[in-house]
Formats: structure tokens, C-alpha cells, sequence
């Protein structure tokens, strides 16, 4: 008696069914990979709220500065706001979301991931662009007209390719991000031009560091009252300074 096997067709069948199976299946894993790292990240930033919000409390209510100068020989990281929180989070891997692969440099300079709202401590409105007062400076918490629609923290990126400039439409979708990038001043970013001042020159050259659009499209984000929520990217970035609309510059 001849045993029977599987002829080619039979294998050639098999073989295309479980590429299809793979094909269809695949994304669906990556998909809810990237879910869990969605949270993972969310779960990091609500700690870092708590700390944030420590800090503040043991400050008379005034906000974490993005920066302060460290103390005399130390590196300057010591005086970013991730390092300024250490002693409540005492924590420096919930600096790094999971979905960001951040180079890696010696210690003490651990990477963060994150960066704090460029705008936020804005308390002169006559203060455009100046960077130096805006990241040392600090209000208290009582100033936010709103808190819990003011951005306070986010996935933190270098876009090396803005998609809209000037016209100030972005499309955060078709950006590349610099692969293992981090802002080691802390900040982040937002694309609206200042009054009076070009779109091109302020916010583009030299100083990408933008919300990053890293969670399939979005970025999640932790508003000043402690709460945290995932949004479009493009949400964040294009709704002009003073809207409704606008999360990052509802301040003072």
C-alpha cells in the first residue's frame, strides 16, 4: 500500500494561506504593541504630574521652571526640570517613553523623552520668542487662566522636516523625526508663530523640537491641572496662539 503525501499545489496552497494569514495579522499585533506602549508612556506621565506638582507645592505654588542653572561644576542637565522633579519620582526611566529609542550618553546626562511647554511660564505677553526667560522663568499656579486646558508636558521630538511652512498648516503625519534625538534642555516647541515675527526664522531654524506624533499619529500629553490625554498631533499644533483652540499658550 503507497502512503500518500502533499503534492506541491497542496503545499503551495498552505504556504499561501498562512502568508495571507501573516499579512493580515501582523498590523493587528503591531497595532496593539503600540497600544500598550501608548500607555505605558501615559502611566509615565502621570507620575511625572505627581512630581511636578510636588515640586510646586514645595515652592509656594509656583510651576517647575523648564531650567535653572546648576550648581557650580555640575553638568547642566542637573538644572532641567526632569532632574528638578528626581526627589519626588526618584525615577529616571519613566523619562523615556517606550516607543522612543533615545541615544544613550554618559551618565549623568540620562535621556528624557519629554519636553516641557515652551510657553508655559510666559507671564509678560510682551516676551515673544526669548528663550532664556522662558525657560528659567516661572509663575505661580494661580496665574493659568485655565490649567486643565494648558499643556505642561509632552513626547518630545526633532522634526527635520516641517511640511507647511509658511502657510502654517502642518500635516505632523508626513514628519521625520531624527532617529535617537532628545532635547537635553528639556523643552518643547509648538509651531505657532509669534506676532510679528516670520514663521520660518522663529520656529524652524535651527530649533525643531516639536510634540512628537510618535503614538500612531498622536502625542500624549499632561495638562497642569495633572491629568493626561492622548491627541492628534495636529490638534496641538496648528490652532493659532489666543484660540479657543489652543492648548499650549492659554497662560497668563
Amino acid at each position: 500500500m503507497r502512503r500518500r503525501g502533499f503534492t506541491l499545489i497542496e503545499l503551495l496552497v498552505v504556504i499561501a494561506i498562512i502568508a495571507i494569514l501573516a499579512a493580515i495579522l501582523f498590523p493587528v499585533f503591531a497595532q496593539a504593541r503600540e497600544s500598550a506602549r501608548k500607555s505605558s508612556c501615559a502611566n509615565n506621565l502621570r507620575q511625572i504630574a505627581t512630581g511636578l506638582q510636588m515640586y510646586s507645592a514645595d515652592s509656594d505654588e509656583r510651576l517647575c521652571p523648564d531650567r535653572i542653572n546648576a550648581p557650580a561644576g555640575l553638568n547642566f542637565r542637573y538644572g532641567v526640570w526632569d532632574f528638578l522633579i528626581q526627589p519626588y519620582v526618584k525615577n529616571v526611566g519613566i523619562m523615556v517613553c517606550p516607543s522612543t529609542n533615545p541615544t544613550k550618553p554618559a551618565l549623568p546626562d540620562v535621556p528624557c523623552t519629554y519636553g516641557m511647554n515652551y510657553r508655559l511660564t510666559q507671564g509678560d505677553p510682551a516676551v515673544l520668542d526669548d528663550a532664556p526667560s522662558l525657560w528659567f522663568n516661572t509663575i505661580n499656579m494661580a496665574e493659568l487662566k485655565s490649567p486643565a486646558n494648558t499643556i505642561w508636558i509632552v513626547d518630545n521630538a526633532r522634526v527635520t522636516n516641517p511640511t507647511a511652512m509658511p502657510l502654517h498648516q502642518e500635516d505632523p503625519t508626513k514628519w521625520k523625526l531624527q532617529a535617537g534625538a532628545w532635547n537635553g534642555s528639556g523643552y518643547t516647541r509648538f509651531p505657532n508663530d509669534p506676532p510679528n515675527q516670520n514663521y520660518v526664522s522663529c520656529c524652524y531654524n535651527g530649533d525643531p523640537w516639536r510634540p512628537a506624533p510618535i503614538h500612531s499619529g498622536g502625542t500624549n500629553c499632561v495638562f497642569v491641572d495633572g491629568h493626561v490625554k492622548f491627541y492628534k498631533t495636529e490638534k496641538l499644533v496648528n490652532p493659532p496662539r489666543g484660540s479657543a483652540e489652543c492648548m499650549y499658550d492659554n497662560g497668563p
